[in-house]
């Protein structure tokens, strides 16, 4: 997920059960890991690097260019 009017660095949330993770962009980084274990955290971030630049436009379209 992508919100608007959130905080800088462009990052992007990732949510499953009572799970979540926050992934800046770039470079591609955990910001904040709450209970993914490292088999699926690696699988995220592959996700996310193969759509950074989708992601990225996304952010700056809801947020606009990082400062």
């Amino acid at each position: 997920m992508v919100f608007s009017r959130d905080h800088n660095p462009p990052h992007v949330h990732v949510y499953d059960a009572e799970k979540q993770v926050t992934i800046k962009l770039k470079p591609v980084q955990v910001m904040e890991n709450s209970g993914f274990n490292s088999r699926k955290l690696g699988q995220v971030l592959e996700i996310i690097e193969e759509h950074q630049a989708l992601l990225l436009a996304a952010w700056e379209e809801l947020n606009g260019q990082e400062e």
